[in-house]
């Protein structure tokens, strides 16, 4: 069995990580192209074209779609039954854990760092385990109260993740390191993941081991200038008396934390470099289907885990853009209207009338100086060299690189192509921009099964207590145990929502009336489907010629006849 690595040796390998990042995944750029997104970049103080956000807000528009759906199909027969479980309760799960935000912010993360990340969890944010799950005599509920003290107050915060329930969050692109060399989450020996806490808050966690001599390592403004530069773990000056950065730590309430997943021994390990004892060394019960996290990239993988950002190729015509926008700027400024005027002709304050906006606006120049020709005096002059060609040409030029760069035209940003085309040449191009925006929604549906493949492991393992859910017009029982069948996970995207039980029961009611007249068609059967749809005990007494009465009001009448 190979060896454990100690608290120092992991922040070393943590460190490499670091600076495979840095390599890999041009990280001194994401704080600029952040910047430029949110278009509080120094470069964009005068006004001009965001074409990183406008490019980027059409990806986020076709990728992010708000009602997705899950398609469960059994890989045997003997998990028909269970598949229909299965695909209600995880569609149930899209809606609860709000999947679709989440989504959201990581094709963003994807978009300008090249890699978005998210993680699968359990019952609390930092950690679950089974041991310490609520029992009530010998049954289990199922759930921990780890997010809370022993004084009951709470010591985590999202309100999304809730106990006894699997979760999915989208984790800071910069808070994730993977080993030198790796390609992929799936083949990873190990995943660290870094995490901020209160000193408070740890110690209060009893999933954590807090040595006593532990120290704050960040302050409030360490912990938002770590996001503004190349990412390097805090450490805590052993001379925190010498520097004012010593000082400033040695006066913060927060612990930097190292959460490392293991698949190698199938561990969880928590360090951090203000201590070299483990803050916790546990087995990883969530490590199903491998780490549980999952990344999504739109820029094709060939080596390496980490990519250039599909925002890094728009840098030079972002820059070209404003360049020309500028350029364009200072020459309508110099096609304004300008006076020559004589030097004594004109007081300052007859001046300033010729550029008031005035009608009529009247000066008066000193004879004496011009004598009775005025136009000695004063000289209009107009600049002619406007270049149209930079708005007309150069600045729709770049855009139209832009463009081709992620692949997607005019109309994937809603606006029309400009020109006449014949519908052949209209439909080749919307092939072809759909080609490369359907391959980014691939990497969007196979996160989807990929998170759902193990958040279905954690319910299989973790749901033991019977629960109830709706299928079709009916409850059915249930547990985790249904959920260790052989299912195959297919994700379906819809612009627009499930339709409402009064819609359903129209197009229901439609259905009916076109297939009642067709004599191949099982009249019985059609009935139960209309029936079923509409969920109503008055429709079966309707069908059944007004005889559908319940069995004991039927017995009570036939002996009240029997005796008349």
């Amino acid at each position: 069995m190979a060896k454990e690595l100690t608290p120092e040796e992991w922040l070393t390998q943590i460190d490499m990580g670091l600076e495979f990042r840095r390599r890999r995944g041009l990280e001194e750029s994401w704080v600029m192209l952040e910047a430029l997104f949110y278009n509080v970049d120094p470069s964009q103080e005068l006004p001009g074209p965001n074409i990183i956000m406008s490019q980027g807000d059409t990806i986020l528009s076709s990728l992010s779609v708000p009602y997705p759906m899950i398609n469960v199909s059994p890989m045997t027969s003997k998990g028909i039954e269970g598949a229909r479980v299965v695909e209600r309760v995880d569609n149930n799960l899209i809606y609860d854990l709000e999947l679709s935000k989440e989504f959201e912010e990581a094709t963003l993360n994807a978009y300008l760092y090249g890699v978005g990340v998210l993680k699968v969890g359990y019952d609390s944010e930092f950690g679950f385990r089974p041991e310490d799950q609520i029992q009530i005599g010998e049954e289990s509920l199922d759930m921990t109260l780890s997010g809370f003290s022993n004084k009951g107050e709470r010591i985590e915060y999202d309100s999304r993740i809730r106990p006894g329930m699997p979760w999915v969050k989208t984790i800071p692109t910069s808070d994730i390191v993977v080993p030198y060399g790796t390609r992929r989450f799936e083949d990873a020996p190990w995943v660290a993941q870094r995490f901020v806490r209160t000193l408070t808050d740890l110690k209060a966690d009893p999933k954590y081991k807090v040595p006593r001599d532990l120290r704050p390592n960040m302050s409030g403004k360490d912990f938002v200038n770590s996001y503004s530069s190349v990412m390097k773990r805090m450490v805590l000056s052993p001379s925190p008396g010498q520097s004012s950065i010593a000082k400033e730590l040695q006066n913060g309430e927060f612990v930097e934390c190292w959460e490392i997943h293991d698949q190698k021994r199938k561990k969880i390990y928590v360090v951090t470099g203000s201590s070299d004892k483990f803050l916790r060394k546990d087995v990883d019960h969530l490590q199903m289907y491998g780490l549980p996290y999952v990344s999504l990239s739109f820029t094709p993988r060939s080596k390496w885990f980490w990519v250039t950002p599909e925002s890094f190729y728009l840098l030079s015509s972002q820059n070209e853009l404003l360049d020309i926008y500028l350029q364009a700027q200072k020459q309508r400024r110099i096609s304004v209207l300008h006076f020559l005027i004589k030097s004594g002709a004109m007081s300052v304050e007859e001046a300033e009338k010729l550029v008031s906006p005035d009608v009529g606006a009247t000066a008066w120049i000193d004879g004496d100086e011009v004598g009775d020709d005025v136009r000695k005096a004063i000289t209009p002059f107009t600049a002619t060299n406007n270049n149209i060609n930079l708005y007309q040409i150069d600045a729709e030029a770049i855009r139209r690189d832009a463009r081709e760069t992620l692949g997607g035209g005019r109309n994937a940003a809603g606006q029309f192509e400009k020109g006449r085309k014949t519908a052949t040449e209209t439909l080749a191009v919307q092939q072809g921009g759909n080609l490369r925006m359907n391959r980014r929604m691939g990497n969007v549906a196979h996160a989807y099964e990929n998170i759902f493949r193990k958040v279905n492991a954690i319910i299989g393992r973790f749901w033991t207590r019977r629960r109830m859910v709706e299928v079709g017009d009916e409850y059915v029982p249930f547990n985790g145990q249904v959920f260790r069948g052989g299912y195959r996970y297919k994700i379906g995207f819809s612009v627009a929502p499930q339709p409402s039980a009064q819609q359903a029961r129209a197009e229901a009611m439609q259905t009916y009336l076109t297939l009642s007249q067709d004599p191949k068609v099982d009249q019985g059967a059609l009935v139960e489907y209309l029936t079923s749809e509409f969920n109503d005990p008055m429709l079966d007494r309707v069908f059944s010629g007004g005889e559908s009465k319940d069995a004991d009001l039927r017995a009570r009448m036939s002996a009240m006849s029997q005796t008349g």
